[in-house]
């Protein structure tokens, strides 16, 4: 096809799918679809609004149905006077968490015999709305007369312009049978709090009104279910109609949409409008240069190619001139010519930078076996290979005056079992930072084994030797360490060389007393330090658990006592003593946010805190002193029926001292105040005894138990 005809054609396209661009603009509806969408959304948030509020209806019945079939709320209704039940079943706390405003108990005849009200904010009690009692009694006697069995009235009456909405329901006994003493009524304001929850849960802003306005307005008319709208500029305004328990009208629940839809419309048309326009006046430029373009512009395309493509070499360019004419034709030829040579250039390419990233990949390789070679992967410390390679150069250098220090960190096992592998990885991090800052000068720090390390230190005086160890030790000491707040020891031996041409055996022999006395400094100090880091976690248990102290000084009582009655021998008794403070020892090692989570625990979760016996029967494991309580502390958590753990012991396969343990911790714990509870009274906590018991306690220890109890009581 010839470029005349091309261009003919393309003028006619042109102006054809301006014509039909602009025929399918102005048939368009625009305004009709979108107030019809925003209608429709208006409806919707109506109807979720009314429903919020018919759901507000509907707890206050659940929550009525729930307490109006109970024996004690018909003791109650019968004897009102009974400041008891309402302490214990209607406390503020509670009518503010069930966020009920109101109380009423009625006799059979609609009159009022009860009544509180709960200020939700402040959560105390404020006095009840004369008004509102008087129109309590007024739809008690006229419709809840009529309530039989567990029907339910739930509506609303109108108090000083608010409403306030109600749930009633006759009083029966718990088996739901009568007579009825009354009506058990609970009711919350229809205040702004509420209308603000409402507007949260649907979305739309809710409010009560008490003009629903005239349709003679401007911008008003009716819709379904007497709904009335009033049309703004910004909003629609709905109007639904409430009618209350005794026929009130007047009040209406009032939502706002805003008008986005219907804005939205108005812009796309705009939009629309002013694209139309555009199109025209491309068109036109598009016929004005449509001749340039098509010929003039390809043959200057064609040459400007030819000439780059001589001066640069770039064999990767194509010319790009689509069509079937001739131009297109030379250009597909060009461009076939110019893929060969550049198809057998990529090759070459590919051949050389295959050969670069080999030999990159293999040079990343060696620099990191070196690395590792010479280093701990873990700490980053040189390690023994290069520590025995810097002695050798260490001697041709011929220094003034060599030091050696030798470290050892103690309890790194006991962490690693108490805390896992990966704080004790964390701790040897943290103390060969201390040691290789430690290390002035010309020294080096090497890692020899899983928690020895050693330092060389060169050109330098003795004095200065023993300092650097002595602020090793006391660094250590004084720091914390794990992520955990853990306390340490380091047991470090030094020893020194002053003269200035030391030989292999020399050094071999400073290294050999350094070692001798940093052992020698661990076995006179491995009592101390085996207790500071004991004494750490027994800190860091006392850190995690506020009541801990207290609690351990309650039970240490407990036990002594229930020890003495049974006539324990005094080693027993020194036991539970022990197992009394140190029972859940194993807790420093299970993560914070598992300890302190205020909800529920997962089964996962679970079984990670049941770890703290297993744990705290390691710890005890490593400390002499709690060698004769370990077994007890990994079986204090087994029940008597066998349901307990981690080893699912069952009756006296279950050692004494934590059957005796298990009775008072329990009991200690019932009787305690928790962030989440109250404590119980002691005969509450005694009565939780002996339902477990033969559960999960010995049901005999617990009747020993419950006598000393009684004693302490009585005095």
């Amino acid at each position: 096809m010839g470029l005349g005809r091309k261009i003919a054609m393309l003028q006619v396209l042109l102006i054809v799918s301006f014509v039909g661009a602009m025929l399918l603009l102005g048939r368009m509806v625009w305004g009709e679809s979108y107030l019809s969408l925003e209608r429709e959304e208006v409806m919707n948030n109506v109807t979720r609004t009314r429903l919020a509020w018919e759901e507000e209806l509907d707890i206050l019945g659940s929550l009525v149905g729930d307490w109006a079939p109970w024996d004690d709320l018909a003791a109650f209704a019968r004897d009102v006077s009974d400041r008891e039940f309402v302490e214990k079943n209607l406390p503020d706390a509670q009518m503010a968490n069930l966020k009920i405003n109101v109380a009423l108990v009625t006799d059979a005849r609609g009159r009022v015999l009860f009544a509180k009200a709960v200020d939700q904010e402040k959560k105390t009690e404020t006095k009840v709305p004369g008004a509102l009692l008087a129109a309590m009694e007024k739809v008690a006697g006229e419709q809840g007369a009529v309530l039989k069995g567990e029907e339910k009235l739930k509506s609303f009456v109108v108090v000083e312009g608010q409403p306030v909405l109600f749930a009633m329901q006759r009083i029966l006994r718990s088996d739901k049978s009568g007579p009825s003493p009354g009506l058990f009524v609970f009711a919350k304001y229809g205040d702004a709090a509420l209308m603000a929850e409402i507007s949260r849960r649907t979305q739309v802003k809710v409010a009560i009104g008490e003009d629903g306005g005239s349709l003679a307005d401007a911008g008003r008319e009716q819709a379904g279910d007497g709904v009335i709208l009033q049309t703004g500029d910004e909003v629609i305004t709905a109007y639904y109609p409430l009618v209350g328990a005794s026929g009130e009208k007047g009040l209406f629940l009032v939502s706002t949409t805003p008008r986005d839809i219907y804005k939205q419309g108005q812009a796309q048309m705009r939009f629309f409008l002013l694209a139309a326009a555009v199109f025209g006046v491309l068109l036109t430029m598009i016929t004005l240069l449509v001749l340039d373009r098509l010929v003039l512009a390809r043959v200057r395309k064609l040459g400007t190619f030819i000439h780059s493509l001589i001066g640069e070499k770039d064999y990767s360019v194509r010319l790009d001139l689509p069509g079937r004419d001739e131009l297109s034709g030379a250009a597909a030829a060009m461009n076939a010519m110019l893929a060969q040579i550049e198809a057998s250039q990529a090759e070459i390419t590919g051949l050389l930078d295959s050969v670069k990233r080999e030999l990159a990949v293999r040079k990343k390789a060696e620099q990191r076996l070196l690395y590792l070679g010479l280093h701990d992967p873990l700490t980053g410390m040189f390690n023994r290979t290069y520590f025995e390679e810097a002695i050798l150069r260490l001697i041709a250098s011929r220094p003034k005056g060599i030091g050696v220090i030798c470290c050892d960190l103690d309890g790194l096992k006991l962490i690693n079992d108490s805390f896992g592998h990966s704080v004790g990885d964390r701790v040897l991090c943290e103390v060969a930072t201390i040691i290789g800052e430690t290390v002035s000068g010309e020294g080096f720090v090497a890692r020899l084994g899983g928690d020895e390390f050693a330092a060389v230190m060169t050109d330098i005086g003795e004095d200065e030797v023993q300092e650097a160890s002595r602020k090793m030790r006391r660094e250590v000491k004084i720091g914390d360490f794990g992520g955990v707040g853990l306390k340490l020891s380091l047991s470090v031996g030094w020893a020194y060389y002053g003269g200035s041409s030391p030989s292999e055996a020399t050094v071999r022999d400073l290294l050999k007393q350094a070692d001798d006395f940093m052992y020698r400094r661990k076995l006179s100090s491995s009592h101390s330090n085996r207790n500071t880091l004991v004494n750490g976690m027994l800190e860091l248990l006392k850190a995690r658990d506020f009541i801990t102290e207290g609690h351990s000084q309650r039970l240490l009582g407990l036990v002594v006592a229930m020890a003495r009655r049974l006539a324990l021998k005094e080693s027993q008794l020194n036991d539970l003593s022990l197992l009394a403070q140190f029972h859940d020892i194993g807790k420093v090692g299970i993560a914070d946010a598992l300890l302190f989570k205020p909800g529920p625990l997962t089964a996962e979760e679970r079984k990670e805190m049941e770890r703290h016996s297993e744990i705290g029967h390691r710890i005890a494991q490593s400390v002499p002193e709690f060698v004769p309580i370990s077994d007890f502390i990994l079986k204090h958590h087994e029940w008597w029926n066998g349901r307990g753990y981690p080893l699912g012991l069952s009756g006296e396969e279950i050692p004494l001292e934590c059957r005796i343990l298990s009775i008072a911790d329990a009991f200690d714990a019932m009787t305690s105040n928790r962030p989440y509870r109250k404590a119980m009274t002691q005969r509450d906590a005694v009565g939780e005894l002996r339902r477990f018991a033969g559960v999960q306690f010995d049901p005999r220890l617990v009747e020993v138990f419950i006598g000393i109890v009684a004693e302490k009581a009585g005095e």
